[in-house]
């Protein structure tokens, strides 16, 4: 899914050659951020029942 992302732009405009490249990465770490947020959240909520 990630990968497809990247292939939208690789046709890249002259003027901005690194605009492709950032928002690919920043897709990505969003993408990682949203899934690390809802698994420490759901550990969070697992703790809190044990406890």
């Amino acid at each position: 899914m990630l990968f497809e992302a990247q292939s939208i732009y690789e046709p890249r405009p002259k003027n901005s050659p690194r605009f492709g490249e950032f928002f690919y990465l920043h897709a990505k770490f969003l993408y990682f951020f949203t899934i690390t947020s809802r698994f420490i959240t759901q550990n969070a909520l697992l703790l809190t029942k044990l406890i």
